[in-house]
């Protein structure tokens, strides 16, 4: 029985990390949005770019986690929800988004401060 429920514990937590894992590889490339084929975004491992007709209009860091960097939204650390955190963290210039869809070809997040749903697909 106890053995049963650390292979139980051990599956559930390697699945966890590896989701994880996986959005933060799956993230990473180019998108054009689904509404604006001018408005593309980029993430490498640690920089989101948005452009704007190939025109940077702004870049931050970023990173994705299963709690919101920002703190004056009292949203709980569920696992299975996943947040992209996005700004100059030091600072509290932090603007924080719901991942609600990723995958190879499709992108899509909320703002969490307006609950705008963006949606972009792969380049």
């Amino acid at each position: 029985m106890v053995r049963n429920l650390a292979v139980a514990l051990l599956l559930l937590f390697s699945t966890v990390s590896f989701s994880q894992s996986t959005d933060e590889e799956l993230i990473v490339g180019k998108w054009v949005s689904v509404d604006d084929s001018k408005w593309t975004i980029e993430f490498t491992s640690t920089i989101w770019l948005d452009l704007y007709d190939a025109v940077k209009i702004d870049s931050s860091a970023y990173y994705i986690s299963n709690t919101t960097g920002c703190v004056e939204i009292n949203y709980s650390s569920d696992t299975f929800i996943v947040y992209l955190n996005a700004g100059k963290f030091g600072n509290g210039e932090t603007e924080c988004f719901e991942i609600t869809g990723l995958g190879k070809e499709f992108l899509a997040y909320i703002a969490i401060r307006t609950g705008r749903l963006f949606t972009f697909r792969r380049i």
